[in-house]
């Protein structure tokens, strides 16, 4: 067998563009509907794009689609909406991860975190009801009315295509992979080995080593692999086949298994694992890359699929077999592929971390990108209005015109905070002391004189901006150049804000310093647990933390409060209208002046950021979430 680097095409919810030019999925206004048998469930389409940038949205009608659950601040490249109006801006249509998938009868069926089950109907995704803090593993189905979902504590979900119901099973262990040859003839593993007759769920075995997965072409010949095993199932017993012949490095954990036929059985694994069984031995087969391979998938002997974690962005993630050779390809730009099922060689799909989703329809040449986040975290979101809004990532600056997400190149640090006194007018500080600026056409780059890695930007206005972060530097530009001024800690910085002339830093869990006079010193705002962050509503300035959790300055005073809950980070349009985030959670609270209240977003990753204009509010969060809220 020989092996060659290639490029194959991969679609995005139906969505396909000729060339290499990335677009990403616009959907449309979300509102609710409720299918049959009671499964709520909220839908969002591909529309065509109107940028070949890696930005985020649809064109001027944003893509079709009625779905969503939220019923107010649609804006093109919207996903799904939960029933306070926090919508999915990136990823899209949602960012939980991805575990699973199956195709067929046309549609396609997703699961992961978080209570995560999609359908595809062809034209759009909807969300489909699931229990409560469900983290669904894999899916497998008969048609598109008869499906069944595994996960964590031995859950098996049965779907016919109105509504997903709980099936009893006889544990409470972890399941990974699930795959049958009719509903009356299914296997579920994981920590446990479970068979289901068509009347009950029934356990086989209890292996001392979680199995992965498990594929078959009968009910005599049923596989599964589990750390270094490989075992095979004739329909009687479970036997453990014999690896003897397979040595070397490469033999490490095994992840997935996949046949084509009893004597064409392919196994993947971690550090580059590829083994083949010709129905009498195993044999390794050499692909070319030392990544873990999480899954595999054929339609046929000449049309076999490896998916490839990549941990170097731009690498392949994914092999192709034609029976003659292997063939790597990046098709997808660094956003973690973790699994890839088909109803053919023309219609396969592939999901992963970061709600990845890419479709294949057998064309080749074609490409395309919904995810603009290329690291882990968006870091900081900065609105100058509801047309003019900045986000930034690791190795990324966008901006949103009202339309579509824009990126901006900074160099190669990550930029870890944005603010802007207007369009014309944006800071960016970064890791090693970088501080790029924008005028409204061009980024340069500003002196800091630092090296240090700056965490927090904050700005009174064009002349009058500070920046800060590691070893407690502190800097500020006059709006001619950038100055030092002693912190009086060296402990690092990570919040910077201000209001009213009054400006204040924060260096968690002990450190709230104060501008007075030119010079910083300690804030005097009484006992404290901890802080985390600071920031400001109308024309006071905060501090954020643990018990008491809020502590505000009026420009003469320093007053504490307790709403019950700690918090990270703060913003409002006065003091009838606070938003706030609370620290290493997806929770959002509103305060409209009398209450505080828990808003319904859509996800539970951690939350870092939030920013507001105009009426709409905007959230950046770890694992390239970024979400809204319109008037």
């Amino acid at each position: 067998m020989t092996m060659r680097l290639g490029f194959w095409g991969w679609c995005t919810a139906g969505l396909c563009l000729a060339g290499t030019s990335m677009t990403s999925i616009g959907c449309g206004d979300d509102d609710s509907s409720t299918g049959g048998g009671g499964a709520t469930t909220t839908s969002t389409g591909a529309g065509a794009s109107g940028s070949t940038s890696s930005g985020l949205g649809g064109g001027d009608d944003g893509g079709g689609g009625s779905g969503g659950s939220g019923t107010g601040g649609s804006i093109p490249g919207e996903g799904f909406c939960s029933v306070d109006d926090w919508c999915w801006i990136n990823p899209v249509p949602q960012g939980h991860a991805l575990r699973g998938v199956w195709v067929g009868d046309g549609q396609a069926i997703a699961v992961g975190d978080h209570e995560t089950l999609l359908r595809f109907d062809g034209q759009t995704w909807s969300r489909e009801d699931v229990p409560s803090g469900a983290r669904l593993r894999d899916v497998f189905g008969f048609s598109s009315t008869q499906a069944f979902a595994v996960g964590e504590q031995g859950l098996v979900l049965e779907g016919d295509g109105a509504a997903w119901v709980p099936m009893t099973t006889p544990t409470t262990l972890d399941l990974e992979a699930i795959w049958g040859t009719s509903p009356s003839s299914l296997w579920a593993v994981g920590e446990t080995i479970l068979f289901f007759d068509g009347t009950s769920w029934t356990v086989q075995a209890t292996p001392s080593t979680s199995v992965l997965d498990v594929w078959g072409t009968s009910e005599t010949d049923v596989w599964a692999v589990s750390g270094d095993a490989i075992w095979h199932h004739d329909g009687a017993t479970w036997t453990s086949e014999t690896l003897a012949s397979i040595t070397g490095p490469n033999l490490y954990d095994l992840l997935a298994i996949w046949a084509a036929a009893p004597d064409d059985v392919w196994a993947v694994g971690t550090n580059g694992l590829l083994l083949h069984h010709d129905g009498s031995t195993w044999s390794l087969v050499d692909l070319g890359t030392d990544e873990y391979l999480l899954d595999v998938w054929g339609s046929g002997p000449n049309d076999v699929y490896v998916v490839i974690d990549e941990s170097t962005p731009n690498q392949p993630n994914l092999a192709h077999f034609d029976g003659v050779q292997w063939e790597l390809s990046v098709v997808v730009d660094d956003n973690a592929p973790e699994a890839l099922f088909g109803e053919g060689p023309n219609d396969i799909w592939m999901v992963g971390r970061h709600g990845l989703l890419r479709h294949y329809d057998g064309m080749s040449g074609m490409d395309s990108s919904r995810d603009f986040a290329a690291g882990s975290t968006a870091a900081d979101v900065f609105a100058v209005a509801a047309d003019d809004v900045w986000a930034v990532g690791n190795n990324e600056v966008l901006h949103f015109d009202g339309l579509v997400w824009t990126p901006h190149f900074i160099g190669n640090q990550d930029p870890t905070a944005i603010w802007a006194s207007g369009a014309g007018d944006v800071f960016v500080v970064a890791e090693g002391g970088l501080i790029r600026h924008y005028d409204g056409v061009t980024w340069t780059t500003q002196d800091s004189s630092t090296t240090e890695d700056l965490l927090a930007v904050w700005g009174a206005g064009p002349s009058d901006v500070f920046a800060a972060g590691a070893a407690g530097t502190i800097l500020h530009y006059d709006g001619t150049s950038w100055s030092s001024q002693p912190s009086g800690t060296s402990e690092p910085i990570t919040a910077i804000a201000g209001a009213s002339g009054n400006v204040i830093a924060v260096a968690p869990p002990n450190t709230v310093l104060q501008l007075s006079g030119g010079s910083w010193g300690p804030a005097d705002l009484g006992a404290f647990d901890a802080v985390l962050g600071a920031g400001s509503v109308g024309s006071e300035v905060y501090v954020l933390g643990a018990s008491p959790a809020i502590h505000r300055f009026d420009g003469a005073t320093w007053t504490s409060e307790e709403p019950g809950f700690g918090l990270l980070h703060v913003w409002g349009s006065g003091p009838t209208d606070r938003w706030a985030l609370a620290p290493g959670s997806g929770r959002v609270y509103h305060d409209d002046g009398t209450v505080w209240s828990e808003q319904e977003t859509v996800t539970p990753i951690p939350l870092r950021r939030l920013s507001g204009a105009g009426g709409h509010l905007w959230v950046a969060g770890e694992e390239h979430v970024v979400l809204h809220r319109g008037p």
